[in-house]
């Protein structure tokens, strides 16, 4: 998932996306496009405290809104539910 990418989209990923948001695309990047777990598992994996989950999945669901990534939660919610997080393939085209 590492390629090259544009100033032009630089410049803009640095207005559209907020830092929390954008250290969950890094953390996806870094990880294979995708991650499953908790939301409090998502958070100790990023070097958050566990307390960071809400905020987490806050921020996930807008980037889900955005079009930039997708959930699929298990079907009995819980707080400890798990979710499969992952980078939509058109992502980039989003910004």
């Amino acid at each position: 998932m590492n390629e090259m990418v544009t100033l032009d989209f630089v410049f803009r990923f640095q207005r559209k996306i907020a830092s929390v948001k954008a250290g969950i695309i890094e953390f996806l990047i870094n990880n294979h496009g995708s991650f499953y777990g908790s939301y409090r598992d998502f958070a100790v994996a990023m070097g958050k405290t566990k307390s960071d989950a809400t905020n987490l999945c806050r921020q996930v669901h807008e980037l889900e809104t955005m079009g930039i990534l997708t959930t699929d939660v298990e079907e009995n919610i819980t707080k400890n539910s798990n979710t499969l997080i992952w980078l939509n393939q058109n992502w980039k085209d989003r910004i």
